[in-house]
């Protein structure tokens, strides 16, 4: 593990509430040079305390729509496991990846215009491998409240981000695609770099991205960090409902604001109602956030159950990029 002195954290917090900010901006905020944050981001690069910089989308807001596969599996070597994984991996609209313990081995998330396409890939992608898996189900997102990590830095208010809706049908440039597809795993990419690499004006990039802000495709950029290196686990919990109406949904997501530890929340169609994603120091930590989830919603939840993430094999909200450039 590795230990965080408090300006580590505050430039944590920084980059995780907003990742294109520049070291200079970042100095300011954290009361440092703005080469000593330089070294600082580099340092916590190399250590592998950062795992990337990414860029958040709603995929809502270019007409696909979230689906979550669960996968137990049974008979297997750990290279069909491996061999498994990366065939998830590696399709081009997976864009959430995990291995687990609890009742499932896998996790994983994918994107998808509608059921009927999603069906098929997902079939397509798992023909191989229907042996080894011993029990699936899939559920759709409707919509996720997504939250930055509160216990970084408690006593400042956390920034929250929009995810899922009513899909729309809102057509992508080809120069937009290319975009997207280098910031979503390096968001602090340069405004210079990106210009260089599509061939246009600095200022065409800049006007380009924040049009993306504006129709809120673009929601923010964060950072994904290696969770084990820093001490922390990271669980999901699958919480089944007697009913989900308006006032039950408010109820939880003021628990979610509220819960330094939870970072996103899917509603979820299908055979649960909510996931909570939940990063924290240790089990009795983690034990207690349910204890409190428990005796505030004792007599709404008909039950839940929980799994250990071990692994993130993949965390891209624009994976689908490479794939649309070639449709363009």
């Amino acid at each position: 593990m590795i230990k965080l002195d408090k300006k580590d954290k505050k430039i944590l917090h920084q980059l995780d509430i907003n990742s294109r900010q520049s070291n200079s901006q970042i100095a300011k905020k954290v009361g440092l040079s703005e080469q000593v944050v330089g070294y600082r981001i580099k340092r916590l690069v190399d250590l592998g305390v950062i795992d990337k910089f990414i860029t958040f989308l709603n995929p809502a807001r270019i007409g696909y729509t979230h689906f979550k596969a669960y996968m137990r599996l049974q008979n297997l070597s750990p290279q069909i496991e491996n061999k498994l994984i990366n065939s998830i991996i590696n399709h081009p609209y997976s864009f959430w990846v995990v291995s687990c313990r609890g009742r499932w081995d896998i996790i994983a998330s994918f994107f998808a215009e509608d059921v009927k396409r999603f069906g098929k890939m997902f079939r397509e992608l798992l023909d191989e491998f229907d042996q080894y898996i011993a029990q699936r189900d899939v559920v759709a997102v409707e919509e996720a409240p997504s939250f930055t990590r509160g216990y970084l830095m408690p006593d400042i208010e956390r920034k929250e981000l929009e995810y899922g809706g009513i899909p729309e049908i809102w057509q992508l440039k080809k120069e937009e695609i290319a975009i997207l597809d280098l910031m979503s795993q390096k968001s602090r990419i340069s405004l210079l770099e990106i210009a260089k690499k599509l061939k246009i004006s600095s200022e065409s990039v800049r006007q380009k991205i924040k049009k993306l802000e504006n129709e809120k495709i673009i929601q923010g950029y964060g950072l994904l960090l290696n969770f084990k290196n820093v001490g922390y686990e990271l669980y999901l919990v699958s919480i089944t409902l007697n009913k989900l109406d308006e006032q039950t949904w408010n109820k939880l997501t003021h628990f979610a604001r509220q819960n330094k530890n939870i970072l996103f929340m899917p509603k979820c169609i299908g055979s649960h109602d909510v996931d909570f994603e939940i990063e924290v120091k240790n089990f009795d930590e983690f034990n207690q956030i349910m204890a409190d989830f428990r005796t505030q919603f004792n007599v709404l939840v008909r039950d839940f159950e929980s799994n250990t993430i071990v692994k993130v094999h993949k965390f891209d909200y624009f994976p689908m990029g490479k794939e649309l450039l070639k449709q363009v």
